[in-house]
């Protein structure tokens, strides 16, 4: 019995150690059968998964850059939205100091504070004391312009907003704070640009002249004649194609994008001139929505020219329809000329039919037009200036145009006066003939806009237009003959009140390229 088990115990032993052999051949023969199905992959299929594997890889990594790009994009917004809330909290604790004002250091306001005040000073409230009636008697401040000081000032001595200084504002028109764009994708550039005709753009030999001598000296834009005074557009428009369709068939550049592509290669910026309510062909195709004389005739100036009114709204649309395809091909800026009303008789003014169906002034509907342009455009990304009379700087009123000039600064992010001597009358400024005195001229008339702007909230960019040209029709004694020097005394004046852009005007385009080389960063 004992020789039977262990008999069968060997037996058992005998199988374990046969078994366990068998067992460890099995390991790299499931080994073998995996290096087969991986080897089974074709090349086109790894390629494949490699490239596809690729693709997710930059998908992800886009979506990463995608995200990171959103959210810096909206801290930007917070900050920007805080910092707006913030200026708009300042601002509404501002008050303005008069000629009328003094401050005190008391609350009975008995003992005067030693502090040189000048009109628009700004003096930041803390308090208001209000009176038994519920009026506002008084304020409590704790700065006075850039002075930390505490005190106390009657109410009926300030001024409560910088309108308040202008001396003649029209009603409907928005003179407080307006905000204006900055656009990262086009940071502002100290524009010195000269005027181009169509023309002289469709003309190869002579834009290259006046790019190499914008290669050569400070000018670095082109204001380029978009929509000129006829109407007549410098490429093929869609705006136009439904408006007036027959404007197209003779646009001066036919390609446009490698004309645009020229002209940044060579680091041109481009501003398009948009001539605006000058609109002779328009007019005399809807001539209902024209200026005409009571008989319904168009109303044309001396020169033939009849004008559209600055009320037809359809108009608006046309021109802000040609300023967006500006802006898609390429022009960094739109300049608004002739953003008025034709200059009439008072006869003419009491009878000519405007088609005012709303009622509005011509200050506020041209103040209208330029705030309406500028939100229409804000998509397209391009500034935004208006071309206005330099004298407009020193009227008080529109001078029957639409142009004055608080309501116009404050609707744009550039102002463009033409402050040519020429265009200022005998004995302007205390000069006899001002187009003979350019440097005494144009700082005047600069002097005048600065003073202006200064009862803004937000203040424009000043950017004048100066004369290289030579006004004989004025007639023996009352004009000088304008070359280099008399250009560069503009530019000068400008420089010596703290204005550093310009645009040069000369209506066949030839300038004077000494003017302009002083080394201009």
């Amino acid at each position: 019995m004992k020789k039977l088990l262990l008999f069968a115990i060997a037996a058992v032993l005998l199988v374990a150690c046969v078994a366990q052999p068998g067992a460890a051949v099995d390991q790299p023969a499931a080994a073998a059968s995996s290096e087969v199905i991986e080897t089974t992959e074709s090349a086109e299929q790894r390629a494949a998964r490699l490239a596809e594997e690729e693709r997710l890889a930059e998908e992800a990594r886009l979506q990463a850059e995608e995200e990171a790009r959103r959210q810096a994009e909206e801290e930007a917004r917070r900050k920007a939205e805080e910092e707006a809330a913030r200026l708009a909290e300042l601002r509404a604790r501002t008050v303005y100091a008069t000629a009328q004002t003094t401050l005190y250091g008391d609350a009975e306001m008995t003992t005067p504070l030693e502090i040189e005040l000048s009109p628009r000073l700004p003096i930041l409230t803390t308090e208001k004391i209000v009176g038994e009636d519920g009026a506002i008697t008084a304020y409590q401040f704790e700065k006075v312009g850039e002075i930390e000081q505490k005190g106390y000032v009657g109410a009926a001595v300030v001024a409560q907003k910088l309108a308040d200084f202008i001396n003649r504002p029209y009603e409907n028109i928005d003179y407080d704070y307006f905000q204006r764009r900055v656009i990262a994708e086009r940071p502002p550039v100290k524009v010195r640009g000269i005027y181009l005709t169509q023309y002289t753009a469709s003309n190869p030999t002579r834009l290259d002249e006046l790019i190499e001598m914008a290669n050569q000296t400070d000018i670095n834009a082109f204001v380029i004649d978009v929509k000129d005074d006829n109407g007549n557009l410098l490429f093929y428009s869609k705006t136009a194609e439904a408006v007036m369709p027959e404007l197209n068939e003779n646009v001066a550049i036919a390609d446009i994008d490698s004309f645009v592509k020229k002209l940044k290669d060579n680091n041109i910026y481009l501003i398009a001139r948009i001539v605006t309510f000058k609109s002779p062909q328009y007019a005399a195709k809807y001539t209902d929505r024209a200026i005409t004389r009571p008989s319904g005739t168009l109303y044309r100036k001396a020169d033939g020219i009849a004008w559209a009114t600055p009320y037809d709204r359809q108009l608006w649309d046309y021109v802000l329809g040609i300023c967006g395809e500006a802006a898609a091909v390429g022009f960094d800026e739109i300049q608004f000329d002739y953003v008025r009303f034709p200059v009439v008789s008072q006869a003419d003014n009491a009878s000519l039919d405007f088609h005012n169906e709303k009622d509005e002034t011509k200050p506020e509907v041209i103040h209208k037009f330029l705030r309406h342009a500028y939100a229409e455009l804000a998509d397209a990304k391009v500034y935004i200036t208006a071309d206005i009379f330099g004298w407009s700087g020193s009227a008080w009123g529109d001078e029957g145009i639409g142009q004055h000039w608080e309501a116009m600064a404050n609707a744009v992010d550039y102002v463009a006066p033409m402050m040519y001597p020429s265009h200022y009358g005998p004995g302007n400024y205390g000069i006899k003939y001002p187009d003979t005195q350019p440097a005494a001229t144009i700082d005047a008339s600069i002097k005048d806009i600065l003073r202006r702007n200064a009862n803004l909230p937000t203040q424009p960019i000043n950017r004048p237009w100066i004369q290289d040209f030579t006004a004989s029709w004025l007639g023996n004694g009352r004009y000088i003959a304008y070359g280099a020097p008399q250009v560069r005394a503009q530019i000068d004046a400008l420089a010596a009140n703290g204005v550093d852009e310009y645009m040069v005007w000369n209506s066949a385009n030839y300038y004077h390229a000494d003017a302009f080389k002083n080394g201009a960063e």
